[in-house]
């Protein structure tokens, strides 16, 4: 085992050996949590052609809010390749699945080529001449294969990090053969590929700008000793260093405008500043015991931390404080012995920086252990190969059982990792597993119920959750219970238990009253039981008492005022509307609507006829129903059968008829159609088509 020697080809069929077996069972999970948000339900990524406003518009595809008119660019990169996802198989999850999949194969193989290339260095040069192969496949393995990868591989939108990192390593790896050949064209090919990488990892995700100071770290631990560093080498470092921290604040400036913004993100977290640094030293021991003991139920999505709020509480926060001092200063104090342990640790904190130390962020997950870990197991690798040379020629007995347990634990650690991936298959499964690791979280429980129970319809198992979650303590305690009140007001809407819907979503909007969604949903509530003037007061708030107008509010006032009989004052918000969406089909739709309640037939037909050609297709069905209404309020039965023709050419007779099923159900709908003679004239339509057929 210690003198193995396989070349590249083998190398590759055995880390896509390995990586395919234990990811077989991943192309067919479905969307998860911020999957819906970043890719399903985000309009700039569905392009339907590839032309170049197009992909660039997919490079801008920010969430926002979920309002999408982002105008900067946005993990370019990342979301460029989702958006070419979207057009070779729409929602199909397979494909996402093989890319995310196809990226670690090729993360692994660069690790592995990139650990190689260290071995030539000056520092390591003939250290581990015999051991040096199957010191690079052992730990690429083990990095690939293990279950702390899978968040960042079977978790579709971490392709952000698991992109970010196979461009990373990339990038590290022509970095070393650029350093290491003596090739001026060479150099300069490697230097230009080295480049590129970094800017394509930034590209994906911003933690990636740091990858200029983990080039000045292996400068400094395999390429230099260190009581030889001449005094221009120290000044190149430091000159280096600037650099790499100007370029860090550069691309914090192309993606936030503000490189310092960040700070007033405290002020919407449960922790300051001091606390989140406390409870990242016991997130790092978690990390550490998922790492270094792979078991399938160490993983989760979600994970119930504590906040630390001082040295002492809770008590470990001292005591891993020190541990990861302590860890940090073996790193420091090992360059010069033991420069693989040295580096291993080094690079893994260094790259932690960017989403485990000041910056606002959630407090803990996985796949932000995905690039950091890429050289954790290369200094295990050696200590094992260390080992069994020491006993090669010693105790052969021993020598076989140490490599017994070494093939073990590489099987059981990508065995772990398999089973892992079953949790991920559905949003039941994984939600249910989270529970498990987690039953502390309301977090879990809310989302079991809204990913999973409540969009399948299951609502009484979806209200039982919500109220488990309202037991339960939080880290955010308002936001938590406006977000069981919220779901708990949905399921009592879809119940059709409408004064219960406008309980809880009254209760949600006390919980926390910023929250928009949160209000307008409880206005909805309102609108179902006909309180009009509640309504209206909390659309009020929601136009007027907020600092970011949704033309979406200015549309129910619309609604609201219409119904009221209140038709000019209406016409100004959907004036409004204009000034905010000057081309928005739906705008002209509501002023069409406007003439509707003012008998106003031309300007009615005028106005829906413009908006047909620029709306959903399930919206031109609506319209075509109002049309048909109108025409016949009008007397203009002309026209209201040639809308009816319309429909019957375009649309089948199942989902016209269902159409007309769910707007008889609509609690507040914006017109009061006469559904008895909108049916008899379409049978009517379809009895006279078939006469003259028979005819």
């Amino acid at each position: 085992m210690a003198k193995i020697h396989l070349n590249r080809r083998m190398v590759f069929i055995l880390i896509l050996f390995s990586i395919g077996s234990i990811y077989s069972n991943t192309f067919n999970t479905s969307w998860h949590f911020d999957d819906f948000g970043n890719i399903v339900q985000n309009p700039k990524l569905h392009i339907s052609n590839l032309d170049p406003t197009s992909l660039l518009n997919s490079m801008k595809a920010s969430i926002n809010a979920g309002y999408y008119n982002g105008d900067s660019f946005y993990r370019p990169v990342a979301m460029l390749s989702f958006a070419l996802n979207w057009y070779i198989g729409k929602s199909n999850v397979w494909g996402y699945h093989f890319i995310n999949t196809v990226i670690h194969i090729i993360s692994a193989l660069f690790l592995y080529l990139a650990t190689l290339q260290l071995f030539k260095t000056n520092i390591l040069k003939g250290k581990y001449w015999n051991d040096q192969f199957s010191i690079a496949i052992f730990s690429t393995l083990l990095w690939a294969i293990h279950p702390i990868q899978s968040q960042g591989v079977t978790y579709i939108v971490q392709r952000m990090a698991s992109m970010a990192a196979m461009f990373y390593i990339i990038a590290l790896y022509c970095y070393l053969k650029a350093r290491l050949t003596y090739s001026t064209k060479n150099r300069l090919l490697f230097y230009s590929f080295f480049l590129l990488g970094g800017i394509l990892a930034v590209g994906c995700k911003e933690n990636a700008a740091l990858f200029p100071l983990s080039v000045i770290l292996m400068e400094i631990i395999f390429f230099h000793k260190l009581n030889k560093i001449s005094l221009q080498k120290k000044m190149f470092f430091i000159l280096g260093g600037s650099l790499s921290i100007l370029f860090i604040m550069g691309a914090a400036f192309l993606f936030y405008k503000n490189p310092f913004g960040f700070l007033s993100g405290y002020a919407h977290r449960p922790f300051t500043l001091w606390e989140r640094l406390l409870t990242e030293c016991r997130i790092f021991i978690l990390y550490f015991k998922q790492i270094f003991y792979p078991v399938a139920s160490n993983y989760s999505i979600v994970h119930d931390i504590k906040i630390s709020k001082s040295l002492f509480s809770p008590w470990t926060t001292l005591s891993s404080l020190i541990a990861v001092g302590s860890i940090l200063i073996v790193g420091v104090l090992n360059i010069k012995k033991r420069p693989l342990l040295s580096f291993a640790i080094l690079f893994y904190f260094l790259n932690h920086l960017v989403e485990s130390t000041i910056l606002p962020l959630e407090l803990i997950f996985e796949h932000r252990n995905y690039l950091p870990s890429m050289f954790l197991f290369l200094p295990v690798s050696a200590g094992l190969h260390t080992l069994i040379d020491f006993y090669e020629n010693k105790n052969r007995i021993l020598l076989s059982l140490i490599v017994i347990i070494a093939a073990c634990f590489l099987f059981l650690t990508g065995f772990a990792t398999y089973i892992r991936n079953f949790d991920w298959q559905t949003e039941e499964t994984l939600w249910k597993a989270a529970i498990q690791t987690a039953p502390g979280n309301p977090r879990c429980y809310q989302n079991l119920a809204s990913l999973y129970y409540q969009r399948n319809g299951m609502y009484d198992i979806s209200i039982a959750l919500n109220e488990k979650a309202l037991t339960l303590d939080d880290k955010k305690p308002e936001y938590s219970k406006m977000v069981s009140y919220d779901n708990l007001q949905f399921n009592y809407m879809q119940k059709k238990e409408f004064e219960k819907a406008v309980f809880y979503g009254q209760k949600a909007v006390e919980a926390y009253p910023d929250s928009n969604k949160t209000r307008y949903n409880y206005i909805v509530s309102l609108l179902s039981t006909n309180q009009l003037k509640a309504a209206e007061e909390q659309l009020n708030i929601l136009i007027y008492d907020k600092k970011r107008l949704d033309i979406v509010y200015l549309y129910m006032k619309a609604h609201l005022l219409l119904k009221m009989g209140r038709y000019l004052e209406a016409k100004s918000y959907i004036l409004k509307s204009f000034k905010l969406s000057p081309l928005n089909a739906r705008s002209r739709m509501y002023l069409g609507f406007h003439h509707f309640y003012l008998h106003d037939f031309d300007k009615t037909n005028h106005y829906l006829r413009l908006a047909i050609a620029d709306i959903q297709p399930d919206d031109q069905l609506f319209l075509h129903f109002v049309l048909i209404e109108n025409a016949f309020n009008a007397g203009r039965f002309d026209m209201a059968h040639l809308y009816l023709r319309r429909i019957l050419s375009h649309f089948t007779l199942s989902v016209i008829f269902n159409k007309i099923k769910e707007l008889e159900k609509e609690q507040f709908p914006i017109i009061n159609f006469s559904f008895d003679r909108l049916k008899n004239s379409i049978i009517f339509m379809i009895d006279e088509t078939a006469t003259k057929i028979a005819g």
